[in-house]
């Protein structure tokens, strides 16, 4: 069995965009993002956890926009999984200036091609503490 994410549950919901493409709408999927720093750059990791096994696609896009320009990272993946228990989609390495524009956005497929759209902005992650933001599609 899988470990609970190391800081407990996820936290309070935090407002951000959501857009909905003719996925399950039955479906209980919550995405949120860790940040993790002790010194840049930082380590954002994705989770997702459904309410049910599942096998989905997924998506991660971090685009900053600054001063020097603009950078995309892009990362994209499947991952099947387990009732309740969160699933790392990977980890993505941001070192951002506090000046520089900064979001992620998470898309989710399942096997019809249905898209959940989730959208996040990256915040500071020079701190040295965790982070999370939680969303319920239900």
């Amino acid at each position: 069995m899988a470990d609970k994410l190391s800081a407990g549950q996820p936290g309070m919901p935090v407002p951000s965009n959501k857009e909905a493409k003719v996925m399950n709408a039955d479906a209980n999927i919550q995405v949120w993002l860790e940040m993790f720093s002790q010194i840049p750059p930082g380590i954002v990791v994705p989770y997702v956890q459904t309410s049910q096994d599942t096998m989905l696609h997924y998506k991660v896009l971090v685009v900053m926009e600054g001063h020097a320009g603009r950078s995309l990272i892009s990362q994209t993946g499947e991952v099947r999984t387990k009732a309740s228990i969160p699933s790392a989609l990977g980890r993505v390495s941001v070192n951002r200036n506090p000046e520089d524009d900064c979001h992620i956005n998470l898309v989710l497929s399942g096997h019809g091609g249905n898209e959940l759209s989730y959208h996040f902005p990256c915040r500071d992650t020079t701190q040295h503490t965790k982070k999370q933001l939680t969303l319920s599609n239900k």
